[in-house]
């Protein structure tokens, strides 16, 4: 099953771990039809671990435009306010994607970002189609790194995690 490392500020992991939040929203979600695994990065913002803390199943939900409002579900869902989702998509320019959290695990113990590595050991999948590649990596939102596929890699090792992604990434366990 494919699985992607989501970096997640608190509060918003305290109200996962409390199953308080079961939506997560992306404007660049991960680009898989169907289940796949979601860890849980808690950033070192706001007094956060700098660890992955839980995983759950996820799926990409719906998409939404919120140039026509913010649907009451997601803020209740999301557990933020509409105001801050109306400036995450620069004021409805962007559509948002709601992605589920079930099954939510929580680790007695969080596992490090060297226990995974972005899977560059089995190569590029589309030979330069990298939007569709299972490898690509969305950048952050703000636009500050630039998106690229994993292949670009040293692909002779596998690439530990060094650091945390600025959104998300596609990675796989130890």
């Amino acid at each position: 099953m494919k699985s992607v490392l989501f970096s997640i500020n608190k509060p918003h992991t305290d109200n996962i771990m409390n199953n308080i939040k079961t939506i997560e929203l992306r404007t660049k979600p991960p680009k898989i039809n169907g289940v796949y695994i979601g860890f849980i990065y808690e950033t070192k913002r706001n007094g956060g671990s700098g660890k992955v803390i839980g995983e759950f199943t996820a799926y990409n939900e719906d998409t939404y435009r919120i140039c026509m409002g913010v649907p009451k579900h997601i803020v209740i869902e999301g557990c933020i306010l509409a105001q801050d989702i109306l400036r995450y998509t620069n004021n409805g320019q962007k559509d948002v994607t709601a992605i589920s959290i079930t099954n939510l695990i929580k680790y007695n113990k969080p596992k490090e970002l060297s226990d995974f590595i972005h899977p560059v050991a089995l190569g590029c999948c589309n030979q330069g189609d990298c939007d569709e590649c299972k490898f690509y990596v969305m950048g952050d939102e703000c636009g500050i790194f630039e998106n690229y596929c994993v292949a670009d890699f040293d692909t002779e090792k596998n690439e530990i995690l060094k650091r945390p992604p600025q959104s998300w990434c596609y990675v796989e366990l130890l």
